[in-house]
C-alpha cells in the first residue's frame, strides 16, 4: 500500500525507516512519470556499495540509475543519481544474423526480457541485484544458454536453427543490364519482346530461360521431392542443416 513507500522529488532528501519488519529489508525504486513503469528489483542498503540499477519503463525499456550506499554516524545514506555520466556495467554485442532474447537468469516477468537485434549492441545492468550474476540468452527456436558475467572466459555455444534452400545455382543466373534499358537476350531479342520481367536495377528474369528459373527442392505430397520455383518463406522448401548433413 501507499503507506509502505515514499515519494522523493529531484534534488531532495528525506528520512526513511523500515515500515514493516516482517518483510525482507530491501529497497525498490520506481520512476514516477507520465507513463509510470515497474518497481525495480530489491537491493540491500546495510552494505557500503555502488552499482547500476536497471529500472523498467511501461514498455519494458531500461533506464539506469546509479545507487551509492554510504554510512556516517551510524546512519546509512542512500544516494540515487542519473547514470548518464558512468559507463554501463555490461554491453551485449550480437554479431549473429538473428535476434537474441536475453534476461537475468531466474527472473520470471516477461517485461524483464529484452531483445538485441542482429549486428547491434545494447547496454545492460542487473534487474535483480540480489540474484546471481547470470545472464540467459535465447536464440530463435527456444535454444538457450546461461553465462556467468563475473567470469571472463568463453561460454557455451549458442546455436539456432538455420533453415536453408537447396538450390540449383545454375538457375539463379539473372541477366543483368544497365538500369532503364531493356535486357538483350541470347538470340538478340530484347527482354520486353520476349516477355521478361524487368526488376529494379536492370535485372531481368526471362520466364523461358532455364538460368532464370530460380529452382529449389520442394517437398510435396508427404515425401515426394521435386524442383519448383523458389517461394520466400514456403515451409515445404526449407531444409534444416544438422551436424550430419
Amino acid at each position: 500500500g501507499e503507506n509502505t513507500w515514499l515519494r522523493s522529488l529531484p534534488n531532495s532528501f528525506l528520512a526513511f525507516h523500515w515500515p514493516r519488519l516482517d518483510k525482507d529489508q530491501l529497497i525498490s525504486v520506481k520512476i514516477l512519470s507520465s507513463r509510470p513503469g515497474y518497481w525495480s528489483g530489491g537491493f540491500i542498503i546495510e552494505k557500503i556499495d555502488s552499482f547500476h540499477l536497471n529500472v523498467r519503463g511501461a514498455e519494458g525499456d531500461s533506464m539506469f540509475l546509479r545507487v551509492e550506499t554510504l554510512i556516517k554516524d551510524a546512519t546509512y545514506f542512500l544516494v540515487i543519481t542519473d547514470a548518464d555520466a558512468f559507463p554501463p556495467p555490461f554491453r551485449i554485442d550480437n554479431f549473429s544474423e538473428v535476434p537474441i532474447t536475453y534476461f537475468q537468469t531466474g527472473t520470471q516477468c516477461v517485461y524483464l526480457r529484452s531483445v538485441v537485434r542482429p549486428h547491434c549492441s545494447v547496454a545492460y545492468a542487473w534487474d535483480e541485484p540480489t540474484m546471481k550474476p547470470h545472464l540467459t540468452c535465447m536464440a530463435p527456436g527456444g535454444v538457450s544458454a546461461t553465462y556467468n558475467l563475473n567470469e571472463l572466459r568463453e561460454g557455451a555455444k549458442l546455436t539456432y536453427e538455420n533453415f536453408i534452400y537447396i538450390a540449383f545455382t545454375g538457375t539463379f543466373q539473372n541477366l543483368e543490364s544497365s538500369a532503364g534499358s531493356p535486357c538483350d537476350m541470347k538470340d538478340g531479342t530484347t527482354a520486353a519482346a520476349a516477355g521478361a520481367v524487368s526488376l529494379t536495377g536492370g535485372v531481368c528474369l526471362d520466364p523461358g530461360a532455364v538460368e532464370c528459373q530460380q529452382l529449389v527442392l520442394d517437398v510435396v505430397e508427404g515425401t515426394k521431392v521435386q524442383l519448383a520455383r523458389k517461394q520466400l518463406g514456403k515451409r515445404s522448401q526449407l531444409w534444416r542443416m544438422t551436424s550430419t548433413g
